[in-house]
């Protein structure tokens, strides 16, 4: 491969990881399909088949001869694992930054130029082509991990307005090489023809994979690697002592048979709660010693209900993986699991787990097949995500999935629809009611920079994936009189002019709105709510106005809504924080649950204080049944965050200013982290290198500077924090060129 551009030290270290060298999958991308040629290549095959090997070999090719390589995933968490691999494996020779909408964001670094390899969430790269189309013009490979995502009914559509974007080649005279990497997929639907791909399709696994179903008597159906099936009636005697109803008299004693068969196991629930239930009763039956390694990587500070849950489910050899975990504990979770002599031998987890973050196991054992809330059940490509958990080459030889058939669907539907059904068909959702037009249409001109026609603007949207679809077959374009409409409704929202040509330009209004990928709701909620706005505002003022918009209506925090308690305590603790109350009580726009809003504004506030997660868990669960809820309240903060810079344009675009622009510009770390504004300015240094109990312990020890702590005796620094922890901290503040104050 030297030929195409790959250096022999890179193939060196390949050749340590893969002594096998590559397999037929890769050969066939690089020899059939000119992947190293520059060719744009659809991939579709099953977890463990070497597809990510596929996109690493075009980046790293892409570098070799002087490109950029930009590499899309769905998940921060799944950035920052390839962000980990990369600079382990190439570090020396390839510059590898990331972006993710996060503190440490290498953004600067990607707008200069200044990379070989950047990787980001499918959001932020689009955030940033959208509004700054020109990178574009230094990237000429973008590889797109999880590609199947363009089906998701809820990110689909930003998915393929990216890829519309690319595919049109605007401001850079031409599509880059484009590789999708996608699990198992139904028919593509043209999606390699929409891109000008070629479509590599398998369904081989190289580490074979045996389903099975387990109904309610304990009589397991196997579909073996080979297609046949085979039924064994006494795979597993249902402990009916247990107590209980559903599946836990099958999950026991499977989990303890696997187990005892010396296999690592994931078991797969639907929600949270199950998670932590079904942790508890296998690490309180299984009898298993405890995951010392783990239990000794934990934070030990700033603990949450679920932390302590996660260590007593640890004492008994068994994880729980779930949104309430902080970020460092789920981390430990999975890199101990991945580890070939980890003592974990069992991790619940909800769906999350199964999106890609490396945590292979020998078996995976799936309780219940349907989303919480009423919202139907596991497509089969979600399923097929969960049982590729099982089994990964270089890991295990084989891998095993159990579907427990207790409820619904019956044994004899879940085998039908899941172990012997095809995955759903490539589908877009660029055209449905649940998607906003308005919102598309204005991001698209945002793109396009200027002044255009309307023409110039339709042909951007017959991109698409949905409409390329339909006028594939002989179908209408993008339809001009609901196009007419949806411009006069931005021209009336502020946020497009139409000048005396005809011709569209976006507002500054409308380009706040566009670049940040708001919706167009969003923005006009905003808009009506900043006219009871004071003329300077507080943090937090925009901390209640951001919980306005749709995308904060969309995150969930537990409300008891007919508790007449709720409803008056929030007011008051906002009015506590420095909210206006003319604000406060005009939560009602656009049509949200008032109480509901004021709620999550308090728990973003409470996350950026001092005040411990224990003690805010207990503040927001206080008329709640349970009191874990970390998980939302970080998930609030965190996309309070997201829209936070979104929100502060338009109150600058509506004349309004803030009391202190220095706490304005420290309020993202404080929401992302969750800290106090006395120690914001260290957090803007070091970002996420310390974890909020370490930042507070400082900050309770009274110092809260990179002055302070540069000051501060090694040895008393190592008391506050751990002699690892002190000296790496001093390492990055002396890298970082941190001056110290004269004294």
């Amino acid at each position: 491969m030297v030929p195409y551009g790959i250096g022999v030290d890179v193939l060196d270290r390949w050749k340590s990881a893969m002594p096998a060298g590559l397999n037929e999958l890769q050969l066939h991308a690089i020899n059939e399909h000119g992947l190293l040629e520059g060719k744009s290549l659809v991939v579709a095959a099953p977890t463990s088949s070497g597809k990510t090997m596929i996109g690493e070999l075009a980046a790293v090719r892409e570098a070799g001869v002087g490109g950029r390589a930009v590499v899309l995933l769905p998940l921060r968490a799944l950035v920052n694992d390839k962000y980990a691999y990369l600079t382990d494996l190439d570090g020396e020779h390839l510059e590898v930054v990331r972006a993710t909408g996060e503190h440490s964001d290498q953004v600067g670094s990607i707008y200069q130029g200044q990379y070989d390899v950047a990787l980001l969430t499918y959001e932020k790269f689009l955030n940033i082509i959208t509004a700054d189309p020109w990178v574009l013009r230094g990237i000429s490979l973008v590889v797109v991990d999880e590609a199947q995502n363009i089906s998701d009914s809820t990110r689909g559509a930003n998915l393929e307005l990216l890829l519309t974007l690319l595919r049109a080649g605007h401001s850079r005279g031409g599509a880059p090489q484009i590789v999708a990497l996608s699990a198992v997929i139904g028919d593509t639907n043209g999606l390699e023809r929409w891109l000008d791909a070629s479509l590599l399709r398998t369904d081989t696994r190289p580490v074979p994979l045996r389903e099975s179903i387990v109904d309610g008597a304990g009589t397991a159906t196997h579909l073996m690697p080979d297609g046949s099936i085979a039924e064994d009636p006494d795979f597993v005697l249902p402990d009916r002592w247990v107590g209980g109803q559903g599946s836990k008299q099958i999950v026991l004693p499977l989990v303890r048979r696997l187990v005892g068969e010396g296999k690592k196991v994931i078991v797969f629930r639907s929600t949270k709660g199950k998670t932590i239930g079904t942790a508890t009763y296998l690490a309180a039956a299984l009898g298993l010693p405890p995951a010392r390694s783990a239990l000794d990587a934990l934070p030990d500070r700033d603990l949450s209900t679920s932390s302590a849950t996660l260590r007593a489910a640890l004492n008994g050899g068994v994880g729980v993986h779930n949104a309430d975990l902080a970020a460092e504990e789920r981390s430990v979770l999975e890199t101990r699991f991945r580890d070939p002599q980890s003592d974990i031998a069992v991790v619940v987890a909800t769906t999350t787990l199964a999106m890609g973050v490396n945590t292979p196991a020998e078996a995976v054992v799936i309780a219940g097949l349907t989303h919480p809330a009423g919202s139907g059940d596991y497509s089969v490509a979600e399923y097929k995500n969960m049982v590729g958990r099982a089994g990964r080459l270089g890991i295990t030889e084989a891998g095993e999935s159990y579907v427990v058939a207790t409820g619904q669907p019956r044994p004899s539907a879940a085998w039908n629809r899941y172990i012997t059904g095809q995955p759903e068909p490539v589908t877009s959702h660029f055209l449905d009611a649940a998607t906003d037009p308005q919102t598309l249409i204005l991001r698209c001109l945002v793109a396009l920079q200027g002044s255009v026609q309307a023409d110039e603007l339709i042909d951007l949207l017959e991109n698409s994936f949905a409409v390329w679809q339909r006028m594939d077959a002989g179908g209408n374009g993008w339809d001009r009189t609901t196009l007419e409409r949806d411009l006069e409704a931005l021209l009336d929202a502020d946020l497009l002019d139409r000048e005396p040509d005809g011709a569209l330009t976006v507002t500054e209004l409308g380009r706040f709105a566009g670049e940040s990928g708001l919706e167009v709701r969003s923005v006009t909620r905003v808009s009506s709510l900043l006219r009871f706005a004071p003329a300077l505002m507080s943090v937090a003022d925009l901390v209640v106005i951001a919980q306005v918009t749709v995308e904060l209506d969309g995150v969930h925090l537990p409300v008891a809504g007919r508790a007449r308690a709720e409803h008056q305590r929030w007011p008051m603790t906002l009015q506590r924080a420095g909210a206006a109350g003319s604000l406060v009580q005009r939560l009602h726009v656009g049509g949200g649950v008032v109480v509901a809003r004021q709620k999550r504004a308090a728990a973003a506030l409470l996350f950026a204080s001092a005040t411990p997660m224990d003690a805010i868990e207990r503040e927001i669960t206080r008329h709640l049944w349970g009191r874990a809820a970390s998980g939302p309240v970080r998930a609030v903060a965190g996309r309070t965050r997201d829209v936070l810079d979104a929100v502060i344009g338009i109150c600058r675009v509506r004349g309004l200013g803030v009391q202190d622009e220095q706490a304005v510009d420290q309020l993202a770390v404080r929401l992302e982290i969750g800290l106090p504004d006395a120690i914001a300015g260290l957090a803007d240094v070091i970002g996420r290198n310390l974890t909020r109990g370490e930042y507070l312990d400082l900050l309770a020890a009274g110092v809260a500077s990179p002055d302070e702590v540069m000051d501060l005796p090694v040895e008393q620094l190592a008391e506050i924090l751990s002699p690892a922890t002190a000296r790496a901290l001093l390492r990055l503040l002396d890298e970082r060129e941190v001056v110290v104050s004269d004294v």
